[in-house]
């Protein structure tokens, strides 16, 4: 299986995680969860329209690509700014969603990452 396709597989499959989470936790009348979850979900549609940029542009140099396309759009700076403000003003809420957001990010790249180098060695 192609490097391109194990990370297309890993979004999918986390999305359709996600959205099946949302879901149960709406049934369970528990919405602030399930807005939580819905966050994610959207990072993850981020990270994967960025990456069929990436692979549209640029299929021999994906990996380069795909940080060039969050690069562009700074929207890791933007959230860190966020953060930094709602954290000057006490605005907890606000400091949990930026958070949630980075840490999200942090997740799918490091996936990323991690299996561009997995196939480096193969």
């Amino acid at each position: 299986m192609e490097l391109v396709d194990k990370f297309q597989i890993f979004l999918d499959s986390s999305r359709k995680k996600l959205e099946e989470e949302i879901i149960h936790l709406k049934a369970d009348h528990r919405a602030d969860e399930a807005d939580f979850i819905k966050i994610k979900f959207n990072i993850y549609g981020i990270a994967n329209s960025f990456y069929g940029n990436a692979k549209r542009v640029s299929p021999q140099h994906i990996q380069d690509e795909y940080f060039k396309c969050f690069e562009r759009s700074q929207l890791q700076k933007k959230w860190e700014d966020v953060y930094r403000t709602a954290k000057e003003f006490g605005d907890v809420d606000r400091m949990r969603i930026e958070e949630l957001k980075l840490e999200t990010l942090q997740e799918i790249n490091s996936k990323f990452v991690q299996i561009m180098q997995d196939g480096e060695g193969q």
